[in-house]
């Protein structure tokens, strides 16, 4: 079976939306929820600053103890997955520890190519310009 997932990356600019028919018969562009990710503070002004700032009191980061104004040691994200747990070494009064939390955000809608159930491998394969489909 030939397995195909696209995704659309997000954008801030106001592009054209993805072509539904872009997989011709052999699938469907599919809105698929999508948990964003979202450190809970400000990366770039935490770095330049050395200090923890802009910390979101509704963030996963500052239920998990982020604070403005901690010192900002060191950071450990899995590839921007929010569904990975993400430790943040700080530095502050209490002494040093490390902040674990879920860089969890909002969830949206966002339209996923997805191949159409029982389509035949010869068709999404020439689809995709594939000659020899594998066979298992």
């Amino acid at each position: 079976m030939l397995l195909v997932t696209f995704s659309v990356i997000p954008s801030r600019d106001k592009r054209s939306p993805p072509d539904p028919s872009a997989l011709g018969p052999a699938g469907n562009l599919v809105p698929t929820p999508i948990t964003l990710f979202d450190p809970g503070y400000s990366l770039s002004g935490s770095l330049h600053l050395g200090k923890i700032t802009g910390v979101e009191t509704a963030s996963n980061a500052y239920r998990a103890g982020l604070r403005d104004g901690q010192s900002y040691l060191d950071a450990d994200y899995k590839n921007g997955d929010p569904a990975k747990e993400s430790h943040i070494t700080v530095k502050d009064q209490a002494g040093q520890r490390v902040i674990s939390y879920y860089p969890a955000g909002k969830t949206v809608l966002m339209p996923q190519y997805k191949l159409k159930r029982g389509t035949p491998n010869t068709l999404s394969a020439s689809w995709f310009g594939i000659v020899e489909v594998p066979s298992h």
